[in-house]
């Protein structure tokens, strides 16, 4: 066989193979292993704590959800009393006026104050529980936008790892395949070598 000829399917058979391996797994990149390892360790992590935190982002909103609950309740427990009071204090203005008796009408200007100082109190309290239900709402509001924003990152992060995963694996494949075909153009540089020493 023609020295020339001989060398130069050989460079052939190698610019194939190469090209033939490469067209392999195109959207998964070759990695630095140890680098990639190290990421791995980090991104696991970091969807630890993430995961971690969600769990206790949720134990706070059932939490807070108990306690609209129950202040919620006491808001109407306020209110239903809160009208029987004004309606009370209502009437018993309308007739203040015709009350003749002066001790009685002492009595009636004293039950219409402690009326009117009770609906106030009253008032005051339910707005005070209904200040307790909206922090209560902004608080589950702000951590359920937190749980989603860990999610997503979590997300994120599994398909990362999956990728590094995959990228770990062609690498260690690359290398072994290259190792063998080196192994491989080793001996037929040694076959070509003898053949040009005839």
């Amino acid at each position: 066989m023609n020295k020339k000829l001989f060398i130069t399917i050989i460079v052939l058979l190698t610019m194939g193979a190469g090209f033939a391996f490469s067209q392999s797994n195109q959207n998964i990149p070759y990695v630095d292993i140890p680098k990639a390892e190290a990421e791995i360790e980090e991104l696991t992590k970091a969807n630890k704590e993430m995961q971690t935190q969600n769990k206790e982002l949720q134990a706070e909103i059932v939490t807070e959800e108990d306690l609209i609950e129950d202040t919620q309740k006491t808001i109407n427990e306020i209110e239903f009393i809160l009208e029987r009071v004004k309606a009370k204090g209502s009437d018993l203005y309308e007739i203040y006026s015709d009350i003749v008796d002066a001790e009685t009408k002492v009595k009636a200007k004293e039950t219409i104050d402690k009326n009117r100082d009770l609906r106030n109190q009253l008032e005051s309290k339910k707005k005070e529980n209904q200040a307790v239900i909206e922090e209560s709402q902004k608080i589950i509001e702000s951590n359920k936008k937190q749980i989603n924003i860990n999610s997503n990152k979590i997300s994120r992060n599994i398909d990362r790892v999956n990728m590094l995963n995959a990228s770990i694996e062609k690498t260690r494949t690359q290398t072994q395949v290259l190792n063998s075909y080196i192994d491989s153009v080793d001996e037929i540089n040694k076959e070509a070598e003898a053949v040009l020493k005839q």
